[in-house]
């Protein structure tokens, strides 16, 4: 590989990785409060089991 597609390959892993980190920081840090409309997968509604 060449030199320009190891920092192409550098530069994307580490954008990918930190906007993962930023958004699970983000949920990480909600307070109860505002997190109180999040739903767990199990606890959603879908309508299809009546």
């Amino acid at each position: 590989m060449t030199t320009g597609g190891w920092i192409m390959l550098t530069v994307s892993w580490t954008i990918i990785i930190a906007l993962s980190a930023f958004c699970l920081g983000g949920v990480l840090r909600l307070e109860d409060s505002q997190a109180d409309h999040i739903k767990g997968i199990n606890k959603i509604d879908t309508g299809d089991m009546e």
